[in-house]
């Protein structure tokens, strides 16, 4: 592994790493999360920002960034995770495909009568915890 540090930014890059992509990192599998996120009330892609001292300190032509600080107001990328995560499981229970449905599936009354007493619990209240408990709420869940 090698330690960057430009900027004060430090990266560590794996130059070592070997193995299989795992299955849920296949362009199929991305394109339906993709397809997916889409459908959510306030999704918007989120804007890459120029990183110009750290490209200029590292001798590369650009450097950008995702900002997820404006993600569905959690300040955080994790939103999205959670999300599908928690919607993944709430298909399996229901034995619905999730590629065969969108965000809005849950907010059919006969769904949410099926998923309302679900309760989804994190061991922490940081932003993985605030998404959860986000998208629990907003799929129809208690957190």
């Amino acid at each position: 592994m090698e330690i960057y540090e430009a900027c004060g930014i430090k990266a560590v890059i794996n130059n070592k790493s070997k193995g299989v992509r795992p299955y849920f990192l296949s362009e199929e599998e991305i394109k339906g999360v993709r397809k997916f996120h889409a459908t959510i009330d306030g999704y918007e892609i989120t804007p890459l920002v120029s990183l110009e001292c750290l490209a200029e300190k590292l001798g590369v032509s650009k450097i950008y960034v995702k900002d997820e600080s404006k993600r569905f107001g959690l300040n955080a990328f994790k939103g999205l995770g959670a999300t599908y995560a928690i919607a993944r499981l709430l298909c399996e229970k229901l034995g619905v495909d999730i590629d065969s449905i969108d965000y809005n599936y849950f907010k059919l009354p006969v769904v949410k009568e099926k998923i309302k007493d679900m309760v989804f619990v994190t061991a922490t209240d940081g932003n993985h915890g605030r998404a959860v408990a986000w998208a629990a709420a907003r799929l129809g869940c208690s957190s």
